[in-house]
């Protein structure tokens, strides 16, 4: 291997490491004294605080979700019983509906013979008819 392979190999495995120079720019004293201390680390949430928030969160969801069923329930129920009233009402309505129209087929047929007779004894006694 020859002095320019070598070098040209050093410069390859080198590549990615750091030098003295890259160090320096890389923090500054200035910058070490806005890092966060052990006092200012120990406000931040412990593990046990999150699993304590957790904890209180799935509880949460679980009485929501026990609302939510109750509600859905409730709803079920009350348009049920509501639904079920609106149609006995419909049936009433539609067996009177049906009963007029039964009524009114009579009548219309009740009332052509009536003119039928009125025409009749129209002609018969001679009178002029009124329509």
């Amino acid at each position: 291997m020859t002095n320019n392979e070598f070098s040209k190999l050093l410069d390859k495995k080198l590549a990615g490491v750091a030098t003295k120079k890259d160090l320096k720019n890389l923090v500054t004293k200035e910058d070490a004294k806005n890092f966060a201390t052990k006092k200012d680390l120990e406000k931040f949430a412990t593990k046990k605080d999150l699993e304590a928030v957790r904890d209180d969160v799935q509880k949460v969801e679980f009485q929501l979700k026990l609302t939510e069923q109750k509600f859905e329930q409730k709803l079920e129920d009350t348009f049920s019983k509501y639904s079920k009233e609106m149609l006995d009402k419909f049936d009433l309505v539609i067996g009177e509906l049906q009963k007029i129209r039964e009524e009114n087929v009579f009548g219309q047929a009740q009332f052509e013979r009536l003119v039928a007779r009125v025409e009749r004894l129209e002609q018969h006694v001679g009178l002029e008819p009124l329509l």
